[in-house]
């Protein structure tokens, strides 16, 4: 038969908080005890803390910690029923009252507890990992957004421990293949709030699968950006063109970086290259805007024109094409040119959206084609998850 641990607290407290509004959470004072639930409680200046900010207390006293495992076994049945940003929100919640005002000391017990459940779980069918990890992937989003720095902690390591185990249990190459995917999607998040950590996220990503695209792109962008030496980018984009020698943005950034080592031979080659195929998608046009300005460097104004022209004619009205066509016609004293481009630069393209800002910020492309795979793989195991949960024993927690 099915444990429950029906214990007065969190009988009462978290059944109410999955299905309170939304709303009516955001208009909660710091008099509520609600507000210590979602991050939002601040004491009165020079009055002591109400009881409610030692619920943690609570908690241990009275062996709570076991109705929080169940609570988050019963989170996890939800999956795939109930709105999943409610749901995230009440799995947050769960976890802020869980450590309270002493995270380093509960969340070892938390990170214990969740995955206890998760063992229990994977006895079962390994694969219902998949969408748990995929939650606690999301709970780190939910977390960054509410400023809880110590659950963001929880939620990347809770991610790896996952990804681990699933490896362990599932076994085969697919496995470490949705294991390293997970794991590479968490540190484009990571990189994306400028966070170090990513690289070395990234680097187990590769140990899973050596053919993770993003991973090897994650890593030069980061040295390219933080100013690390162009051989190692140069390095990192070689061993990304080692697996997927044809891979565009990859060239492109072979290019660039190979400009900065002053090889600017190997460089024009790598654009030369790119501007032949088909195509006239952002690589194509800054891989024109970079061969052009090569050109114009090296004195060769007429040979920079006609390129900038014929890349024009593909990729439209593109305005960084437009301005430095432009340029290169007042240079080279064509008025009237120069003065119809940059009337037509005007309408041109956000820069927000433009090629060098494309270029500029991390890389994504790989990461989003990652991520909808995995969404996808989630949601087809969450059926497998609700059967499992529906005849499978809580484990013991430890009072």
């Amino acid at each position: 038969m099915r444990r429950t641990w029906a214990r007065p607290l969190l009988v009462s407290l978290l059944p109410a908080l999955a299905a309170l509004p939304l709303a009516a959470q955001e208009s909660r004072t710091s008099s509520d005890p609600w507000a210590i639930l979602d991050g939002t409680y601040r004491p009165p200046p020079e009055a002591p803390p109400p009881p409610w900010v030692r619920t943690q207390e609570l908690i241990e006293a009275s062996g709570e910690w076991k109705a929080l495992g169940e609570t988050y076994r019963q989170s996890l049945e939800r999956l795939g029923k109930d709105d999943r940003g409610a749901l995230l929100k009440v799995v947050a919640d769960l976890e802020v009252v869980a450590i309270a005002d002493q995270p380093e000391r509960r969340m070892p017990r938390l990170a214990e507890l969740q995955l206890d459940v998760a063992r229990e779980l994977a006895r079962h069918d390994p694969e219902i990992l998949v969408p748990v990890f995929q939650l606690h992937h999301d709970l780190y989003l939910q977390h960054r957004s509410s400023r809880q720095w110590y659950l963001l902690l929880h939620s990347v390591s809770m991610v790896r421990e996952l990804a681990a185990l699933y490896v362990k249990e599932a076994a085969g190459t697919g496995a470490k293949m949705n294991a390293a995917r997970i794991l590479a999607s968490l540190a484009g998040h990571l990189q994306a709030g400028q966070q170090p950590a990513s690289v070395k996220l990234f680097e187990e990503v590769l140990a899973l699968d050596p053919s993770n695209e993003s991973a090897y792109l994650g890593i030069a962008a980061h040295y390219e950006k933080r100013g690390g030496p162009a051989e190692q980018v140069v390095a990192w984009l070689k061993r990304l063109l080692q697996v997927y020698p044809e891979h565009r943005e990859g060239r492109l950034r072979l290019a660039v970086n190979k400009l900065r080592l002053g090889k600017a031979d190997e460089a024009a080659a790598l654009f030369a290259a790119l501007l032949e195929e088909p195509g006239s998608d952002w690589v194509y046009r800054l891989a024109a805007q970079e061969a052009a300005r090569l050109h114009a460097r090296r004195g060769r104004i007429e040979k920079a024109i006609a390129l900038l022209e014929k890349a024009l004619e593909r990729a439209g009205g593109d305005q960084k094409l437009c301005i430095q066509l432009a340029f290169l016609y007042d240079r080279n004293r064509q008025s009237f040119d120069a003065h119809r481009l940059a009337e037509l630069a005007r309408g041109g393209e956000p820069a927000a959206e433009a090629p060098r800002g494309r270029y500029n910020g991390w890389p994504h492309e790989a990461l989003d084609h990652d991520r909808e795979e995995l969404r996808r793989l989630a949601e087809s195991r969450v059926q497998l998850l609700a059967r499992v949960l529906g005849r499978a024993a809580g484990p013991e927690v430890n009072p």
